[in-house]
């Protein structure tokens, strides 16, 4: 009864505020929202509880911008082939070139498993951890520890309830192909999809990969952008399960 009685009054808090959802997209097991809205650790709490709550989601993530410029300035670069090129224009367009940026607001919620990790990125881009027991980005395998910098799900098939998720994934640790392939075994026993790709490196300038949020190569960092040639020397492991095919590492 104390459960219910719960829920009903953050559902009733919730709908005094401003919430337009700008995306919904996945399985069962799998959700991803984009909202504009309030941002806060309460509300950012209360609304990740109710949309990635729910036992049957192992994964998924809650995005909610403070405003529609937030979103633009925070978003993917979306498309199908990135460069530095690219990647350093969008930057200056979006006014996060420079090393006094200011960053746009932003509430984030990660669930793998049966965990959810929640941080806000303010206009310093520092990062508010709102945690509450474990925190599932960051891991530790075989005495090696990978923190998961961000997560990107796309609805492929709802009828097949099968949704390609892609884990961005930072470590210390030597990069190496059977690395790779650890963290995506975990993933999936933890994650029970079985269709999943890991993009590993030593840093967060996740440059070409096109479905990485722009916001994410800046939060709690102080690091100045690398130049082309830094960037292009800089490894990176890609490893990738898409049955029935077998998992692909390189």
């Amino acid at each position: 009864m104390r459960v219910v009685l719960g829920l009903i009054i953050i559902i009733w808090q919730l709908a005094a505020e401003p919430f337009e959802v700008i995306k919904n997209v996945g399985t069962s097991a799998v959700r991803r929202t984009e909202a504009i809205g309030r941002v806060d650790v309460t509300s950012l709490r209360n609304r990740s509880s109710l949309l990635l709550g729910n036992k049957e989601v192992r994964v998924g993530t809650l995005t909610i911008y403070r405003s529609m410029t937030d979103l633009y300035r925070a978003k993917a670069q979306e498309g199908t082939d990135c460069n530095y090129e690219g990647w350093l224009n969008r930057l200056e367009v979006r006014g996060l070139k420079n090393t006094t940026r200011l960053c746009p607001i932003v509430g984030h919620a990660i669930k793998i498993g049966t965990a959810i990790a929640i941080r806000i990125n303010d206009e310093h881009c520092e990062v508010t951890l709102v945690q509450e027991g474990q925190d599932p980005t960051h891991i530790v395998l075989n005495g090696v520890t990978v923190e998961i910098s961000d997560v990107t799900i796309s609805q492929v098939d709802s009828k097949a309830d099968q949704s390609d998720i892609t884990f961005y994934v930072r470590t210390d640790a030597i990069l190496t192909k059977e690395l790779g392939g650890t963290v995506l075994s975990y993933l999936r026993r933890v994650t029970q999809q079985p269709r999943l790709s890991v993009v590993l490196r030593n840093d967060n300038w996740f440059i070409t990969e096109c479905g990485f949020p722009v916001l994410s190569s800046f939060i709690g960092k102080r690091d100045s952008i690398p130049d082309k040639r830094t960037f292009l020397e800089a490894k990176q492991v890609y490893c990738g399960s898409q049955p029935p095919w077998p998992v692909r590492c390189y």
